[in-house]
C-alpha cells in the first residue's frame, strides 16, 4: 500500500505527427509490443468463435486443393511432379506457405477497416494492426504442417537436415505478408475497391506461383525476374526442404529478398504517412 508521502511516478506522452522522413516508429512499436499480442489473441478467438470444427478449417483448404491439383494438374506432363516425388507431397508442401500468405495478406489488409471503431477513438500505433493480422494464420500453418509430417510418413519421404531451413523461409513469408499488408491496409481504408481486388489478385498469384507452375520449367534467364515475388523463393525453397528435388533456389532469393525489404520498409513509411488521413476517412 502506498503511503501519503510516496510520490506517484507518471509518464507523459506527447502525441504528434512524425516529421522525419525515414522514421519507422520502431521504438514506439516496441513499447506497444504487448498490444500486438492482445490483437493476435483477439483475432484467434474471433476466428474460431462459433465454429463447429474450429481449427480443422486450417487443414481442409490445403487438403482439398492438394487433391484437386493431384487429380487435374498431375496428369499434365509440364505441370506434373518430377518422377519419384508423390503428388500429394509435391503439391501440399507448396500449398502450405501459399495458404499462409493468402490468409495473412487478407487479414492484414482488412485489419484497419475491421478495427475502425477502435482506430477513431483510442490512440495506439496503428501499424500494430496489419502486423497482428499476419500472426493468427501462423497457427494454422503449424497445424497444417502436422498433416504434412503425416503425409511424409505415409509416403516414406525421409526427414533430413533440410527441414531446419523452413523457419527462416516462413519468416520471409511473414515479412512479405506484413509489408504488402501495410501498403494495402492503408489504401483499403481510403479506397474500398482494394477489398474487392485482393481475392482476384491472390488467385492470379496462385496460378503464376510455383504452386502450379513448376519453377524448373521457367527459362533460366527469366528466373531472377520470376523471383521478384518473394513467395516464389519461399514456396520453391520449402518444397526443396521437404522433397529434396533439385537444388535450393538461390537464384530466386536475391530479387525476392530485395523486394521483401522494399515492401516492409516502404509499407511502414507509407502507412505512417497515411495514418492521419486514415483516422479521418476510415
Amino acid at each position: 500500500m502506498l503511503s501519503e508521502q510516496t510520490p506517484l511516478r507518471t509518464r507523459a506522452y506527447v502525441i504528434s505527427s512524425r516529421r522525419r522522413l525515414f522514421d519507422l516508429g520502431l521504438r514506439e512499436l516496441w513499447h506497444h509490443r504487448e498490444l500486438v499480442y492482445f490483437f493476435v489473441w483477439r483475432d484467434i478467438k474471433l476466428r474460431y468463435k462459433q465454429t463447429v470444427i474450429g481449427a480443422a478449417w486450417a487443414v481442409i483448404q490445403p487438403l482439398v486443393l492438394m487433391v484437386a491439383f493431384s487429380l487435374v494438374l498431375g496428369k499434365s506432363p509440364k505441370l506434373a511432379p518430377p518422377a519419384g516425388i508423390p503428388r500429394p507431397i509435391f503439391y501440399f508442401s507448396a500449398l502450405l506457405p501459399w495458404s499462409y500468405f493468402a490468409d495473412a495478406l487478407q487479414a492484414s489488409t482488412s485489419s484497419v477497416v475491421g478495427s475502425q471503431s477502435m482506430v477513431t477513438k483510442v490512440y495506439f500505433p496503428r501499424i500494430t494492426l496489419p502486423l497482428a493480422g499476419t500472426m493468427p494464420p501462423l497457427l494454422e500453418f503449424v497445424i497444417s504442417f502436422g498433416v504434412l509430417v503425416a503425409l511424409m510418413l505415409g509416403f516414406h519421404v525421409p526427414f533430413t537436415w533440410r527441414l531446419v531451413l523452413i523457419p527462416p523461409l516462413v519468416i520471409v513469408a511473414v515479412l512479405t505478408a506484413f509489408g504488402a499488408g501495410a501498403w494495402l491496409s492503408a489504401m483499403y481504408a481510403v479506397y474500398r475497391d482494394i477489398g474487392q481486388a485482393i481475392p482476384f489478385v491472390i488467385q492470379v498469384l496462385l496460378f503464376t506461383s510455383p504452386v502450379v507452375l513448376r519453377a524448373d520449367r521457367v527459362p533460366q534467364w527469366f528466373r531472377p525476374y520470376y523471383g521478384i515475388n518473394p513467395m516464389t523463393g519461399v514456396i520453391e525453397g520449402i518444397r526443396w526442404c521437404v522433397t529434396g528435388y533439385g537444388r535450393f533456389p538461390f537464384d530466386l532469393m536475391p530479387t525476392g529478398l530485395a523486394f521483401c525489404a522494399f515492401l516492409v520498409v516502404g509499407g511502414v513509411l507509407f502507412f505512417t504517412r497515411m495514418e492521419d488521413l486514415i483516422i479521418d476517412v476510415v
